[in-house]
């Protein structure tokens, strides 16, 4: 009987153990998504093809990047992204820039071989990241070509900055999206000054 005493605290001390593993958080899912643009120009009768060359390697995951100091950074386990960035940004941008030049002729796949696109940008993602209640910032490269790839006619590199407005990693999303309708912004203006010439 005494044995039987001696172990009853380990039996409770168990069942807490296997009562708090059913209390694992749950992850949370989030998407970037389109800004509606307030500018109100003449479309354009032009096609545009965009390609993503490069998503910084540290963005490369599931887990939603966040800033804590100029040199590091934490992983949100439970925040992630409902998709890749590799596919979500470039089709965000495409979705922005059929909007912003009044066309639907923009597309993130290659067009037929028989059929060049009247311009092509190549776009590369150096950093995209910030702090929740902070800032996001996007610092990105992009270029702007022919759609043979023979003349390029612009190459900039960027910064666009948005404040969350909140806490919480929904604001942070939220930022991000208004981080890469600015982007998408500047490459439109680029696109019609190119046009225009």
């Amino acid at each position: 009987m005494r044995h039987l005493n001696s172990l009853l605290p380990l039996a409770l001390l168990a069942l807490l153990g296997l009562a708090g593993c059913g209390t694992t958080e749950k992850a949370r899912f989030y998407t970037l998504s389109l800004v509606t643009a307030s500018e109100h120009k003449a479309p354009l009768d032009i096609s545009v093809n965009v390609n993503m060359v490069n998503l910084a390697h540290y963005l490369n995951r599931p887990q939603i990047v966040t800033r804590t100091s100029t040199n590091e950074i934490s992983i949100g386990e439970f925040d992630r992204w409902a998709e890749p960035l590799n596919e979500a940004i470039p089709r965000l941008v495409a979705e922005n820039l059929s909007q912003l030049l009044g066309s639907p002729r923009v597309a993130t796949i290659p067009w037929q071989r028989s059929v060049d696109p009247d311009y092509v940008v190549f776009f590369e993602v150096i950093r995209f990241d910030g702090s929740v209640g902070g800032d996001v910032s996007l610092q990105y490269m992009y270029s702007v070509m022919d759609g043979k790839g023979k003349t390029v006619f612009r190459v900039e590199r960027s910064m666009a900055v948005e404040p969350t407005g909140g806490p919480g990693y929904e604001a942070m999303v939220s930022a991000g999206s208004r981080a890469v309708a600015a982007m998408s912004r500047e490459i439109a203006e680029a696109i019609r000054s190119i046009h225009a010439k």
